[in-house]
């Protein structure tokens, strides 16, 4: 390796570094103070997996970068490739099906009035994201490569094949346009109560019931747009990838990086959202602080 990749590979992986720690601070602040918070215990599980995830997502690129280039790559057996590119692969489908979870959750106890009283259903909704996502990042592995068929091979993502990057594009843009569907539907109707509420019954608490939740709703909702912002870059690059013959758009190699390092960075805007955002993050990152 030149001096030049090295340095970006140190940056790279010191960044990293830093996401996992910001994201585990958000999970160790959920853990320690979700019992002083009052947004509802199920979204807390669900926002703390989206963390988790954000948090994985940090260090499966740290490896990816550190076994990539060169001498690197070339050791890899195809096993080896497929583990560190689905780990990358399952982290990002965990954190899509998390956003989704939890735009369902708030639509469920805000739109249709479910209490929610089960204390396992968020544990359940956790599990079911990481399987599905998990069973995603292995279909290369089990065949859907393109080993044997060079023809069909994606520019990026050398083993995998151009048909399976353009399920995992449609998934990921249908579970986006699903979460968007929701929050915005979402956002209308609290914004409704919120205005019935304050003409009928300005001081009561009834009133700041719907304040908070539509605090929470904007919260979240920027959430997915900042999510949507890093990674439509390589979202359009993918797309490209899977409409190009294989080797024939040697721009997508040159692109990559940059398109990548935004959608890593993601992991670091979520937390600091949390923080800018909502008084109960707020408060909690304070006590974590000062303890």
């Amino acid at each position: 390796r030149s001096l030049g990749t090295d340095t970006k590979t140190m940056v790279m992986a010191v960044v990293c570094a830093l996401i996992v720690a910001e994201n585990a601070a958000v999970l160790l602040a959920l853990f320690r103070h979700r019992t002083h918070m009052r947004t509802a215990t199920h979204c807390l599980c669900l926002m703390g997996n989206l963390a988790f995830a954000d948090a994985v997502a940090a260090a499966a690129y740290c490896a990816n970068v550190l076994l990539s280039g060169g001498a690197a790559t070339l050791s890899l057996t195809p096993a080896r490739w497929f583990a560190r590119e689905g780990a990358a692969f399952a982290a990002l489908a965990a954190s899509l099906f998390s956003f989704v979870a939890i735009a369902a959750e708030r639509h469920a106890a805000m739109i249709r009035s479910r209490p929610g009283t089960r204390t396992t259903r968020p544990l359940l909704t956790v599990g079911a994201c990481w399987a599905v996502a998990i069973l995603v990042a292995v279909l290369p592995s089990l065949g859907w490569n393109c080993m044997g068929h060079v023809s069909e091979c994606s520019t990026l993502l050398p083993l995998y094949a151009r048909s399976y990057v353009a399920f995992c594009l449609a998934a990921s843009l249908l579970a986006l346009t699903a979460t968007v569907a929701l929050y915005a539907r979402l956002y209308r109707a609290v914004a409704a109560i919120s205005s019935s509420s304050s003409l009928t019954s300005s001081s009561s608490s009834r009133c700041r019931r719907p304040r908070r939740s539509l605090g929470l709703l904007r919260t979240l909702a920027l959430v997915v747009g900042v999510f949507i912002t890093c990674w439509s870059p390589l979202f359009a690059l993918l797309a490209v990838d899977v409409a190009c013959d294989s080797r024939r758009c040697p721009v997508l190699l040159r692109a990559a990086d940059y398109a990548i390092a935004l959608a890593v960075l993601n992991s670091a805007a979520n937390p600091i959202i949390y923080a800018a955002c909502s008084r109960d993050m707020r408060q909690a990152f304070t006590a974590l602080v000062c303890c």
